[in-house]
């Protein structure tokens, strides 16, 4: 669906029997990227803002999700699990061409974001036997563990200037909300509830 900022004016834009999710504008906003369930599988599609000119970008075995387009517009990074049976971070371009597997590891590798930068990714992974939070370069390299900590750290966002990170981890014993610098360093609890 799409809405005005007030919550008005609410349009059914893929209007179909599947499941859809993870809608994202594109940078210049003529275009939503999204993932839907076709044949039991999510598939990353592109649509207009007005539901037209849907089409697929990817349409492989095992399913492609949570699809994050570059600040510039001309790519898009998602997890994908197609082809060792657990999620891969792949990058593609705009239009689904030169899909590539950056992580190619048998972790689960989740939830990639481009930083406001667009040279770096941002990744969840449980490669170190429990999840972390990882930044590597375009091209799968310079990979390097941000949390490194023995409890979980996920979900992570990044501030709008690419300085910061904030995150969900268990470490202090529930759920909370830490920051970090981009670089890992300064690890603060912001809620300690």
């Amino acid at each position: 669906y799409i809405m005005n900022i007030v919550g008005s004016e609410l349009q059914n834009l893929s209007n179909n029997f599947h499941e859809n999710w993870f809608p994202e504008f594109t940078p210049g906003g003529s275009q939503i990227v999204f993932v839907s369930q076709h044949h039991r599988v999510g598939e990353i599609q592109i649509m207009n803002i007005d539901g037209t000119g849907n089409y697929h970008l990817t349409e492989e075995d095992g399913g492609d999700y949570s699809p994050n387009i570059s600040p510039d517009g001309n790519q898009i990074v998602f997890e994908a699990n197609r082809d060792i049976g657990e999620s891969e971070i792949y990058i593609m371009g705009i239009n689904g061409e030169n899909q590539t597997n950056l992580t190619n590891d048998s972790a689960v590798d989740q939830l990639p974001q481009f930083l406001p930068n667009g040279e770096q990714i941002i990744f969840n992974t449980n490669r170190d036997g429990n999840f972390e939070i990882y930044i590597m370069g375009l091209s799968g390299g310079n990979l390097t563990n941000l949390t490194n900590h023995p409890d979980d750290d996920m979900m992570q966002k990044y501030s709008p200037n690419g300085e910061k990170i904030v995150f969900v981890s268990n470490r202090d014993g529930n759920e909370e909300i830490y920051i970090m610098d981009v670089n890992g360093e300064n690890q603060t609890n912001l809620t300690m509830d």
